[in-house]
């Protein structure tokens, strides 16, 4: 049976199990902590060969927000107030992609 409106409700006493926590997704370990992350993930569909690449980075999330804040950067599309915030974090050298074989640029 559903609560009225209005009544006050949710668990008083939430517990994270154990299960919980290591399924809880880590913090952007290429950023700063005080650097607050928008609450909704930007998303977007890859021609199939490119999202392969893409999936095989050993870190997406990392190399993906390298990769859009250097295009911003050099479309000088970043407001003055965030350029110290990309400056505190890991250089993109930290992030390289992984070395490719010739084979792998033909197909």
């Amino acid at each position: 049976m559903p609560k009225p409106k209005g009544t006050p409700g949710g668990n008083p006493t939430p517990v994270q199990t154990s299960k919980f926590l290591k399924r809880k997704f880590p913090a952007a370990k290429d950023l700063p902590d005080d650097v607050e992350l928008a609450s909704k993930p930007l998303c977007v569909k890859l021609p199939v060969k490119l999202d392969k690449i893409v999936r095989s980075l050993p870190d997406k999330s990392v190399w993906l927000r390298a990769a859009i804040t250097e295009k911003l950067q050099k479309e000088g599309l970043i407001p003055g107030d965030v350029q110290p915030v990309i400056e505190q974090a890991i250089p993109s050298e930290a992030i390289a992609l992984p070395a490719r074989n010739a084979s792998a640029a033909k197909t």
